[in-house]
């Protein structure tokens, strides 16, 4: 939305309407300034239950947090920081003590390692359902729950081991929490298995999912089969769903994969075959590292499927690759591994093709097509360094519903952006497709720019790379007054931006007249233009 439109939006809609609304979210980079637009009505908002605020300084987030208490309804909390907070306890405190706050979804990464709050309170949240997407440790996860006693579902993304030495556990009882999703980084079994046996006796569905770490030498130790059995069958007698997924990074060598291969065969017994709880492994290249990837297959799995040239090997059930995988977003790192695959992801959305995959020589839309319905895609990254933007192009013909594109940089193989925008087929996409955001990678060109613009005409916002020369003739062009196609155009991004850019294209604009009402901004060390 442009700066005017919210303005307007905010003026004679909003405002006249803020004893009625019940939920409000805002997802721009300059939600800071659209908050302190709405300070001083907060008083009013007397119905809210839901707030959501998205891409928001860090340097705002605890004036947000301090108007909060004037919601007396606000059941839904939602605050994604993209820059580091400093006070990082005093905002958790403040969140706990909301009085009817259930649901609250928090990203508020700290540069240093906090130390956990204090066990020893009378503070209780009333808080249902958290989920916490940046950097917890055991310590500070041991606090958290402390002050959660009607928690029924906790989802970490990124679990750690404390700085300091290990706080000693003592039983919280949680009678509410069934449901469990965390993602480990560097945590020893010994500590998560203590973790297990004091807090999750009453879990029936656990997500676990454990990154690879450099010289982190305990990662294979939850590869130990026996060892999950009496945990599970001592600790979490009522868990059903065990979604479990494990990455490891191998050396390539012939006895490390038997090793390996011999660990996860011990996964097919009895015990995981009676609870229907069945596996998958593969070998996915990345960059000059070979992974091994160890996860479940059951239908409640997996958001996200990579195709590798090393097909799946299964434990314990049929492959997946000759039914319908449940996948939502595919990643293929070649052509081969495409062509090989022979199952199908009916309700994929979103497509990622890595880096490694190949320079196609001719059209990948069919064999695309044959193994995701590709209509129905909405996000489609291409981080292929060497893929020509004709066949960008035509992928894009067959991908009408993309929304969101992000590309490693635009490559014209043996013809000019001119006779590019005469073939039928990019003017068929320029009039069809509905893409609103585009993110590009590498610098870009003013003739690529203007060629991007011609291809996407609806296009609200654009993230790109340039060279400090273009800078100025690329921002006269995208500003335009009299440049139809970027007529919705309200967000720009430079993602590299150098010492002097923010200054000279202020100047630019203010001098030239080129925008009548703006923002510019440095945030987290990317320049932003909102108009």
């Amino acid at each position: 939305m442009s700066k005017y439109r919210f303005q307007r939006y905010l003026t004679y809609f909003i405002i006249p309407q803020t004893y009625r609304i019940k939920s409000f979210r805002l997802s721009n980079p300059f939600a800071a300034d659209m908050c302190l637009l709405l300070f001083p009505i907060m008083t009013n908002l007397t119905r809210l239950e839901s707030l959501t605020i998205h891409n928001i300084e860090s340097d705002y987030v605890e004036g947000i947090i301090n108007h909060l208490s004037l919601l007396p309804r606000l059941s839904s909390l939602v605050i994604i920081s993209i820059d580091y907070i400093r006070n990082q306890n005093d905002i958790y405190q403040k969140i706990f003590r909301l009085p009817t706050l259930k649901y609250c979804q928090i990203l508020l990464e700290s540069l240093c390692h906090r130390k956990p709050m204090s066990t020893d309170t009378n503070e209780f949240s009333p808080i249902e359902h958290l989920v916490i997407n940046n950097k917890v440790s055991l310590n500070q996860l041991y606090s958290l729950l402390s002050r959660v006693p009607q928690l029924q579902h906790l989802s970490l993304d990124h679990l750690c081991e404390p700085r300091w030495s290990q706080t000693s556990l003592n039983s919280i009882t949680l009678h509410y929490l069934t449901h469990v999703s965390l993602k480990l980084y560097s945590v020893s079994f010994d500590n998560f298995e203590s973790f297990i046996k004091h807090f999750f006796n009453k879990v029936q569905i656990l997500r676990i999912k454990v990154g690879y770490m450099p010289y982190f030498s305990s990662n294979l130790e939850y590869l130990n089969a026996n060892r999950w059995e009496q945990l599970i069958s001592t600790h979490m007698p009522n868990l059903y769903i065990f979604d479990f997924e494990h990455q490891y990074r191998t050396w390539g060598y012939f006895n490390d994969r038997q090793t390996y291969e011999a660990q996860i065969n011990m996964f097919n017994s009895l015990f995981w075959i009676k609870r229907q709880w069945f596996f998958e492994h593969q070998y996915c290249q990345i960059r000059n590292s070979t992974y091994a990837i160890f996860y479940s297959t059951n239908s409640y799995k997996k958001e996200f499927y990579i195709l590798d040239e090393d097909l799946d090997k299964n434990i314990g059930s049929p492959s997946l690759e000759i039914e319908e995988n449940p996948a939502h977003h595919v990643g293929i790192y070649s052509i081969n591994a495409m062509e090989k695959f022979i199952g199908n992801f009916r309700n994929a959305t979103k497509l990622t093709l890595f880096d490694t995959f190949d320079k196609p020589r001719n059209s990948i839309v069919r064999s695309l097509n044959r193994i995701m319905p590709l209509k129905q895609l909405s996000t489609l990254s291409i981080d292929c360094h060497h893929f020509p933007f004709d066949q960008i192009v035509e992928l894009l013909y067959s991908t009408p519903n993309v929304h969101t594109l992000k590309l490693h940089s635009i490559l014209l193989y043996r013809i000019d952006s001119v006779s590019m925008q005469q073939k039928q087929i990019f003017q068929l996409v320029s009039i069809t497709n509905i893409v609103k955001h585009v993110i590009i990678a590498k610098e870009s060109t003013v003739e690529k720019i203007q060629l991007l613009v011609a291809l996407f005409p609806r296009l609200e916002y654009l993230t790109i790379n340039l060279y400090r020369d273009d800078l100025e003739t690329i921002a006269r062009f995208l500003l335009s007054k009299l440049n139809n196609n970027t007529r919705h155009l309200s967000l720009l991004c430079i993602s590299k931006q150098r010492k002097d850019f923010l200054a000279k294209l202020r100047t630019l604009i203010e001098v030239e007249k080129l925008l009548d009402d703006f923002i510019i901004r440095i945030i987290n060390r990317k320049l932003y233009l909102w108009w």
